[in-house]
């Protein structure tokens, strides 16, 4: 439940707070639920994003992306940091297009991978460690050689 206590709110708002006063917050108000006059106080995006700990993704998103061999041999060559398109990672497996294309799919829908503009796919450089060839997604580091 939400700490504003309303009594129609059934959002889960771990960071909604009372205090208006508190430095580095901001107002945010009615967010994802009837507005009921009241204001939510959530942390300052900027000082959110200097936070060492990196953004989680769902395990059950993650996992069976990685499980298999074919999209961590994709993840591997991402992770060179370089926006590659499907054909030249196709390439560089081995594999066809259309079967990458797949597989490329289910990491998008992990939210791991990115597309960018002229249809290449990067890994989100929020999870991306510098100066490693790894991932880091909160639950796991995954290293590649």
């Amino acid at each position: 439940m939400c700490v504003m206590n309303h009594s129609s709110c059934a959002m889960n708002h771990s960071s909604c707070a009372r205090n208006e006063s508190s430095p580095g917050l901001v107002k945010v108000r009615g967010i994802g639920h009837k507005w009921r006059g009241s204001s939510h106080v959530m942390p300052d995006p900027a000082q959110a994003s200097a936070s060492p700990q990196p953004p989680r993704l769902s395990l059950s998103k993650v996992l069976p992306a990685i499980a298999s061999e074919r999209r961590w041999c994709i993840l591997r060559e991402l992770a060179k940091g370089e926006p590659l398109p499907v054909i030249e990672v196709a390439h560089r497996l081995g594999a066809t297009p259309a079967g990458t294309s797949k597989h490329f799919a289910v990491l998008l829908a992990s939210g791991l991978v990115l597309r960018t503009y002229g249809g290449n796919y990067k890994i989100d450089p929020r999870f991306l460690v510098p100066g490693e060839r790894a991932i880091d997604i909160g639950h796991a580091y995954l290293r590649f050689r």
